[in-house]
């Protein structure tokens, strides 16, 4: 198991400080990702979910934001505790990241072109001519027609789906080993976002690297993620193969979030909804941060914490519950 794990994440907490009060965003979570696999992270806006994914990198905007405590172990080293001169070894070359959206990743006064070349001659050393040829290559590798041409044009040239490619090929540029995509079709219409989908699956396989997929949308996920994570309030409250996670989910609010998908064929006019709405997390009560909006909640679940148990292979919960979930089988609320 050693051998097969690239990233491990243990006890990582982000921190807020802000108003005269320090909250914590991202609370005590715990996760691996192992070669060569696709993992998924779904959770509602505002649940760290994206907190998660900036400090693996540890690009969170200072000095409000910090990591308050864990461990991020990247191939054996602990990215959290590296002086910030060593990390430029690992970003954009070992772990590479897309954002959601690219025109605010992407400067509007270079070439996409030159933009890739720049990470191509900061880690691979190439020289400018060198860089502009594998520029063009890699805008190829990611289906833009006319790489060449491409290549020459500016951000706002560009569709919406082709300013994704060209990040996406910014980002396998040095060919990282984990790739991280923060919604990166959220923007985009279904018809683009199924193809940069494939493309990122695609790319995935062929690169023999790791994607930790962030999406609000487990629909997203469906289609490419092997593991899932669900965050509800800074924790991951359950973790499954994709296929155990959508059969039987056992957290209350996985058990929602599917319920509210919309279905084909369905004779149902309005879908169910989970009532209620996210902690302030600077006001967290005792309890689970669930028992609000929960219909299996009992007395115990809103003065302790439930912890992370293990329901079957690969597949952990954080709920009193699970067995009542798991049973129960649809979501018990229709509104």
């Amino acid at each position: 198991m050693m051998e097969s794990r690239l990233l491990s994440v243990e006890g990582l907490r982000v921190a807020i400080d802000g108003g005269g009060r320090t909250i914590h965003a991202v609370d005590g979570i715990d996760f691996e990702i192992g070669r060569r696999v696709s993992m998924g992270l779904v959770g509602e806006s505002g649940c760290g979910k994206s907190l998660t994914a900036l400090s693996i990198l540890r690009l969170l905007p200072k000095p409000a934001v910090r990591i308050d405590a864990g461990r991020i172990v990247f191939e054996g080293v602990d990215l959290a505790a590296l002086p910030e001169g060593e990390l430029r070894a690992y970003r954009g070359k070992r772990i590479a990241m897309i954002f959601q959206e690219p025109m605010t990743s992407l400067n509007p006064v270079y070439s996409c072109g030159e933009q890739i070349a720049e990470s191509l001659r900061l880690h691979e050393g190439l020289s400018r001519r060198e860089a502009a040829e594998r520029s063009v290559d890699l805008l190829d590798r990611v289906r833009i027609a006319d790489p060449s041409r491409r290549a020459k044009e500016y951000p706002h040239q560009l569709s919406g789906g082709m300013r994704q490619r060209v990040m996406i090929a910014i980002a396998i540029s040095c060919s990282p080993r984990l790739l991280i995509a923060d919604e990166p079709t959220t923007a985009l219409d279904v018809t683009v976002q199924a193809e940069i989908l494939e493309l990122l699956e695609s790319l995935r396989e062929s690169m023999a690297m790791s994607l930790l997929h962030i999406s609000h949308d487990l629909a997203v996920l469906a289609r490419s993620a092997q593991q899932i994570m669900v965050m509800y309030a800074g924790k991951i409250v359950e973790s499954a193969r994709a296929e155990r996670l959508f059969e039987a989910p056992a957290h209350p609010y996985t058990l929602g979030l599917l319920a509210c998908r919309p279905e084909l064929g369905s004779k149902r006019l309005r879908l169910p909804v989970i009532g209620g709405r996210v902690p302030d997390p600077g006001d967290r009560l005792p309890g689970c941060a669930f028992a609000d909006r929960c219909p299996f909640v009992q007395e115990r679940c809103r003065v302790e914490e439930p912890p992370l148990r293990m329901l079957a292979d690969e597949h952990v919960v954080q709920c009193f519950e699970a067995e009542r979930v798991l049973a129960a089988e649809r979501w018990p609320v229709d509104v």
